[in-house]
């Protein structure tokens, strides 16, 4: 693995959790909050990561 794969696996990782804790925290209350949806579903897109996969990593998060 190469140093830019694992640059992708940290920002896949920095992601999930973001936006695990924008969830938990702030979805729908945050005035932002639509905006701040889209901007972590931008990222996750760009980076391969689509809904079912985010879901088992949010589990993982969560059973840790």
């Amino acid at each position: 693995m190469g140093p830019l794969a694992e640059v992708r696996q940290m920002l896949i990782a920095d992601k999930v959790r973001n936006r695990k804790d924008f969830e938990t925290l702030h979805l729908g209350s945050h005035p932002n909050s639509r905006v701040l949806a889209q901007y972590f579903a931008n990222w996750l897109r760009a980076l391969g990561v689509d809904e079912t996969r985010y879901r088992a990593l949010r589990y993982m998060l969560a059973t840790r």
